[in-house]
């Protein structure tokens, strides 16, 4: 399925900007494109531009895998100081805990913990043992390489804090948002309250169209409260959320989908145009939303050779729904009725006034 964007550029200052995204096949898309431009709407303007794209984390993660090897080759050699110093950044951990990279805040805090036993450091070994056992991390893949010395610190910290009874941490946040914990995926929908061990946890609350905020707190054995202040996503972020969450998913066209989508592409009005192969008939489905807010939704079943008239017709309805452009007095059905209810009552009233009655005007004479 290919999307393409007709997306708002600065208009002349009479002319409103909409923004149109289509959904569609090679084949409807094409169709779709040339029905767009037979729009001849004189108070809107449709202008091409990019839907949104995902950006991807490779290099960072590059970066944080180029220093877990570092600390490996220096472990190995036993040069733990410098094995100390590729993987004892402070604030790491947290920080990938806090963007959901689980496995490799586990291989970072797991070689850290490696790395301090062999150093002779065992209280901070024993200290982030604790940690790794807290936040409910998995032993890495490559944890072979290490001596029983570092696997019976990590046993003991698993065992201290599987004894220690939980404690009930409260989430909130400004926006309606999921929460998790330590890097894992959502948990609950603030504002909530789970159970944890105590120690230090990284809570991330997410919303759609939102940047995520990550937040170290320290569970006490009496509890803890949290609030999160959500900032609002740049279109940049938007677009990456959109093309994750609904770019490839069948909810296009769901409330969810068309606010994000307007927030990405900076469209205070748009339509989303989709188009959906049936037996012998192509379902073309259209929605528009003005400030994130579905004003209107339209469908129709047509023939192929009928889409691209279809479509340009199926958008000048939903502005014309949505009042975004106004319809023709002498367009609307309840003018029509207007009018011939209008015209069979002149009609009558013509009849009665040149209805002549049939008296009969003969003369009778009493004898």
């Amino acid at each position: 399925m290919a999307v393409v964007a007709v997306g708002c550029h600065r208009a002349p200052a009479h002319r409103r900007p909409i923004t149109v995204v289509v959904a569609a096949d090679a084949g409807h898309l094409r169709l779709v494109r040339r029905g767009l431009q037979s729009v001849r709407e004189p108070d809107v303007e449709l202008t091409l531009a990019d839907p949104p794209s995902r950006l991807r984390v490779a290099a960072a993660e590059g970066d944080v895998e180029r220093r877990l090897a570092a600390a490996r080759r220096s472990y190995v050699d036993g040069g733990f100081d410098g094995c100390l110093d590729s993987v004892g950044t402070s604030g790491l951990v947290e920080r990938l805990l806090g963007e959901e990279r689980r496995a490799l805040a586990a291989r970072v805090l797991f070689w850290r913990i490696a790395c301090q036993v062999g150093q002779g450091q065992p209280e901070r070994a024993r200290q982030d043992a604790r940690a790794f056992a807290t936040f409910g991390l998995a032993i890495p893949p490559d944890a072979g390489g290490t001596t029983p010395e570092v696997e019976a610190v990590l046993a003991d910290g698993i065992t201290e804090v599987g004894r220690a009874d939980r404690a009930t941490l409260w989430v909130d946040a400004n926006l309606p948002g999921a929460a998790s914990f330590d890097g894992g995926g959502a948990a609950c929908r603030v504002p909530c309250a789970v159970d944890l061990p105590p120690g230090d946890h990284v809570v991330r609350v997410a919303a759609d169209g939102a940047v995520p905020e990550a937040r170290r707190v320290r569970l006490g054995a009496g509890g803890a409260r949290i609030r999160l202040e959500l900032a609002r996503a740049g279109p940049d972020l938007a677009g990456r959320q959109w093309s994750a969450r609904y770019g490839a998913s069948g909810e296009l066209d769901s409330r969810a989908s068309l606010r994000l989508l307007a927030q990405a592409l900076a469209a205070p009005r748009l339509v989303l145009m989709t188009t959906e192969r049936l037996r012998s008939r192509i379902r073309l489905r259209g929605s528009l939303a003005l400030r994130g807010d579905v004003a209107a939704q339209a469908e129709r079943k047509v023939q192929l050779g009928e889409l691209a008239g279809s479509s340009s017709a199926l958008v000048v309805d939903l502005l014309e729904r949505g009042r975004v452009v106004a319809r023709p007095l002498w367009s609307s059905t309840l003018f029509w009725l207007a009018v011939g209810a209008t015209a069979t009552l002149a009609a009558g009233v013509t009849a009665l006034i040149l209805w002549e009655p049939n008296i009969d005007s003969t003369l009778y004479f009493a004898d």
